[in-house]
C-alpha cells in the first residue's frame, strides 16, 4: 500500500508517470535468482517498515538510492522529492514536432506521428513493432511519438495528430506530408486501430501505408 499509494500515484506526485516500476518484497528474495539479481545490484535489505529505493537510467546504470521510513510524519513528501530529483526531464512535443517536419522536408519523407502513454500496454507493443522494423519504415517515414499526459506542449501536438477529435484513444496515430497535410491516420471504419491485432486493423493499417 505504501508503494502503491506514495511511490506509484501520477496524480499525487506527477513525476511517478516518469518511471518503470520493478519492487522487490521481502519474501521474493527467498528466490536464489532474485537474491542474486539484488545481490548483484549490492541492495540492501531493508529494514522493517522501510522501503528501500533505487533509481536506475535506461541502460541500467544507478542514479541514486534513498531509505524511506514508511512510519514518518513526512514520508509523503520525501517520496515526492525522490521522484523529482531522478525523474527524467520531460521532452518538448513542440520541438520534436518541429524538427520532425524539418527533417522530413530535407530527406523527401513523410512524419508518421503517434500518441502514446505511460500506462498503456498496446502502447508499448505498437512502439515494439515499430522498432523491429525501423530500418524499413525510416526509409519512407521520419517516425514521431507524443506523449500527450507527460510531454510539454504534449496535448497541443497530440490536438494536431487527432485532428482535433474531441475523444480519442491511445495509441492513435497518424501520417503527413512534410507541409504538415493529414494523409491517414488511424481512425479506421470500426474505430481507432491503436496497435493493430485484429484483421480489421492489420487491414487498416496496411492501407495507411500503401496510400502514404
Amino acid at each position: 500500500d505504501f508503494v502503491r499509494q506514495n511511490l506509484l500515484d501520477y496524480k499525487l506526485t506527477r513525476e511517478a508517470m516518469s518511471f518503470m516500476s520493478l519492487r522487490i518484497r521481502e519474501t521474493d528474495v527467498a528466490d536464489d535468482a532474485t537474491r542474486q539479481f539484488v545481490d548483484a545490484h549490492t541492495w540492501p535489505q531493508p529494514e522493517r517498515g522501510d522501503v528501500f529505493l533505487c533509481a536506475l537510467d535506461a541502460a541500467g546504470n544507478e542514479l541514486g538510492r534513498a531509505t524511506l521510513d514508511s512510519n514518518s510524519d513526512d514520508v509523503q513528501s520525501q517520496a515526492a522529492e525522490v521522484l523529482r530529483k531522478y525523474a527524467p526531464a520531460p521532452t518538448d512535443a513542440k520541438a520534436n514536432w518541429d524538427s520532425a517536419f524539418a527533417e522530413a522536408k530535407r530527406s523527401g519523407r513523410k512524419v508518421w506521428a503517434r500518441i502514446g502513454q505511460r500506462y498503456c500496454g498496446p502502447c508499448f507493443r505498437l512502439s515494439r513493432w515499430l522498432d523491429d522494423h525501423r530500418e524499413q519504415l525510416e526509409r519512407d517515414y521520419v517516425l514521431l511519438k507524443i506523449d500527450n499526459v507527460r510531454d510539454q506542449h504534449g496535448y497541443e501536438i497530440a490536438k494536431r495528430i487527432v485532428s482535433d477529435r474531441e475523444h480519442f484513444g491511445v495509441p492513435f496515430h497518424a501520417i503527413f506530408d512534410a507541409q504538415e497535410t493529414l494523409l491517414a491516420d488511424s481512425e479506421g471504419p470500426t474505430g481507432n486501430i491503436g496497435h493493430p491485432s485484429g484483421v480489421e486493423g492489420q487491414s487498416h493499417l496496411r492501407k495507411m501505408l500503401t496510400e502514404t
